[in-house]
């Protein structure tokens, strides 16, 4: 089991899906749509998003993936 946690800008989440904007990934983030977060503060920081996040958003047609609830 990979426990690899990918993280990515959002310049190359602009570059994985083709038209996508910059301030649409930002509005994603800021809407808790797609899981991110900042390093360091202000304008220094650098804010990542989990690629895993980002594609499960739009694999599944826009909507944030529903996690399931373990039963045991």
């Amino acid at each position: 089991m990979s426990t690899d946690i990918e993280l990515i800008t959002i310049r190359e989440c602009t570059q994985l899906i083709p038209g996508l904007s910059y301030y649409t990934v930002r509005s994603l983030i800021e809407r808790s749509k797609i899981q991110a977060f900042r390093t360091g503060k202000g304008k220094g920081g650098k804010i990542l998003v989990y690629k895993k996040s980002f594609l499960e958003f739009f694999e599944n047609g826009g909507e944030t993936p529903v996690k399931q609830q373990s039963t045991s």
